[in-house]
């Protein structure tokens, strides 16, 4: 199975996460397994990854077929669970102050994160040459997507000037853009654990580089950018993936609330 999640082209925190499932599964019957996950009311969010990897073993270990694999496993359909809130733009203010505090190149891959929307897994593993000029404009070009799916994501300013520093500043040449000190590439693990150390000392809580995906996702669509763009931005095959990340913060929740004031107001002023 290890070998066919390396062929399928998954990020290795995804391939360590479906070989852990895996690991607690009936593998005899992996589809039966998964219909008892549905059956205890688990969040919908939750039974993604254990259909992922129940599919896994059933092509990896059973022989079907992707489409007969996807056909013997019951929906991910389960409750609603508590949507992953980006940072607002003062906890992003708080969040980039505390990073800034960091060597590279953790601490410019972690400026870059909110303002680009890269997996921390596509990040990593960006090549010098991946930064671009095309139709004018300064892209990364992404070609360790998710499912070995490649696309652009254009810059603008902030992330432009994050890089341009960075490069400036770079003493290590390679084919890497974010190389470590042995010249291979930064590892995402490495990122993870500067994160919670940098992050300690701050009113933050939990942050995680997905947090900081949902940070970009939901600044585009407030910003008025279309679901399509958000999509191809993001590198979302399906479309209800890209969905699921667009909630109203609860900043934005709060201020359509408070648009309730004036009219309250207006009411007790007339005797109600």
């Amino acid at each position: 199975m290890a070998q066919h999640l390396l062929h399928a082209g998954l990020a290795p925190s995804t391939r360590k996460l479906y070989l852990r499932i895996a690991q607690r599964m009936d593998r005899a019957n992996p589809a039966g397994w998964f219909q008892q996950q549905v059956a205890k009311d688990r969040a919908t969010n939750t039974l993604l990854p254990l259909r992922a990897a129940a599919k896994y073993v059933l092509i990896a270990e059973h022989g079907l077929s992707e489409r007969d694999a996807d056909d013997a496993l019951p929906r991910a359909k389960g409750r609603t669970g508590l949507h992953v809130e980006g940072l607002t733009a003062k906890q992003l203010r708080v969040y980039a102050s505390a990073v800034s505090a960091l060597s590279e190149p953790a601490r410019s891959v972690l400026l870059l994160l909110p303002w680009t929307g890269l997996r921390i897994e596509e990040m990593v593993s960006l090549r010098s040459n991946d930064l671009q000029a095309q139709d004018g404009r300064v892209v990364l070009a992404v070609r360790q997507g998710k499912g070995r799916k490649a696309r652009v994501v254009p810059l603008f300013k902030t992330a432009k000037r994050i890089l341009a520093v960075y490069r400036k500043q770079q003493s290590r040449s390679g084919p890497w853009l974010f190389p470590s000190r042995r010249g291979t590439p930064i590892t995402s693990d490495f990122i993870r654990k500067q994160l919670r150390r940098v992050l300690g000392s701050t009113d933050l809580g939990r942050v995680t580089p997905h947090m900081l995906r949902h940070t970009y996702a939901t600044m585009l669509s407030e910003a008025g950018v279309g679901l399509q763009e958000i999509q191809a931005l993001l590198g979302h095959k399906d479309i209800s993936s890209t969905q699921r990340y667009l909630h109203p913060s609860t900043e934005r929740l709060g201020a359509a609330v408070d648009k309730l004031e004036t009219l309250a107001e207006s009411t007790i002023s007339r005797g109600l």
